[in-house]
């Protein structure tokens, strides 16, 4: 009579532990899918990552980055080459001013009557005379000059001996007289 009850508490257990074992096999199951989705989400990142890495280097390596980056090296050293010309400009504005501050007031008024449009090349001095070589971006420009520097009183003659046309604008040569100008005035 025993026996039934044997078999029975036996079948119960052996339910129990195939209950035990479905509810492991589950959890190990859905253990499984979430440590595979969560390696296929991050393999999904990092080939997001990746692709966003190559468009970058193609966007680098263009050739449009090459030449803004070409453009912005000539400006650079266009930039440099004026500061040294501004620090020797500097320099010979320092020495005139010492040498002879009656020409460097004359050199600061035709400085003050150039108008736009306007580029000196080059200015000679001599004991009478300031040459001026220059380029105009158009011949209405240099007359406007002239006439700006007819105005100033130690200016007694100025002489245009030649405008030429060129690509950039009109090259023109313009000599400018002293009034009363003494010989040991300015070397």
């Amino acid at each position: 009579d025993f026996n039934f009850l044997i078999d029975e508490q036996k079948q119960i257990k052996r339910d129990q532990d195939d209950f035990k074992n479905v509810i492991w096999i589950g959890i190990l199951f859905f253990l499984f899918v979430g440590i595979s989705s969560m390696h296929l989400y991050r393999w999904k990142q990092i080939r997001n990552i990746q692709t966003t890495i190559e468009a970058i280097k193609l966007q680098l390596s263009s050739e449009d980055i090459y030449l803004g980056l070409k453009e912005v090296e000539e400006e650079r050293e266009e930039v440099a080459t004026l500061e040294r010309q501004l620090y020797r400009i500097e320099e010979i504005e320092k020495q005139l001013e010492k040498k002879d501050p009656q020409l460097f007031s004359l050199l600061y008024e035709i400085s003050q009557k150039t108008p736009l449009g306007i580029v000196f090349y080059s200015f000679q001095l001599d004991r009478t005379m300031i040459r001026i070589q220059g380029l105009g971006d158009e011949e209405k420009a240099i007359a406007t000059f002239k006439h700006q520097l007819e105005q100033i009183e130690k200016i007694e003659t100025i002489y245009i001996p030649q405008i030429v046309k060129e690509e950039e604008g009109y090259g023109f040569s313009m000599n400018l007289r002293y009034k009363d100008v003494v010989e040991d005035e300015i070397e």
